[in-house]
């Protein structure tokens, strides 16, 4: 068996969700999986999958994966892989709200880098009394219509202190 670590797919026109199902199961030491726009077949099942399979986790970006839904991206993803993640990417999935948000946020000790670009779901108040991961230096809220002054004032707080 092969320690491939990381596995990056765009792009893939011609990719079936069983694939990545059967991809997933062969590599138990994937460590980064990047699936950026694989809107067709990424859904919470491909995830489910994929977070049996590997346990050791530390970067994800499923950007424009759009058929995941928050229960797969918020809760599922984050109970197993908290421990280790420290690079997420789940920009324009937006079925995430804040209650994903705040699971990832809270429970995501390890993160460092966090895009949460255009989610128009979250709130304001997610981070209105959220504490951030200690080690966090890259967090991106693009196209967020939902954040506004309150949020942003107590991120600055949050970082600064």
């Amino acid at each position: 068996m092969h320690d491939l670590k990381a596995l990056v797919m765009r792009d893939m026109g011609d990719l079936h969700e069983n694939t990545l199902r059967w991809v997933a199961g062969c590599f138990s030491c994937l460590e980064e999986i990047q699936v950026p726009d694989l809107r067709d077949f990424m859904g919470d099942d491909v995830l489910h999958a994929l977070t049996i399979s590997c346990a050791a986790f530390t970067k994800l970006d499923f950007s424009g994966c759009s058929k995941l839904t928050e229960t797969s991206i918020g809760l599922e993803l984050v109970t197993r892989h908290s421990h280790a993640l420290t690079h997420l990417n789940v920009a324009h999935v937006r079925k995430l709200s804040s209650r994903g948000v705040r699971a990832i946020i809270t429970r995501c000790e390890k993160l460092e880098h966090l895009v949460l670009d255009g989610l128009p779901l979250v709130e304001e108040a997610t981070f209105l009394a959220a504490t951030l991961p200690p080690g966090l230096k890259h967090l991106s809220l693009n196209d967020c219509p939902g954040i506004g002054d309150g949020a942003v004032r107590q991120l600055v707080i949050s970082v600064a202190s």
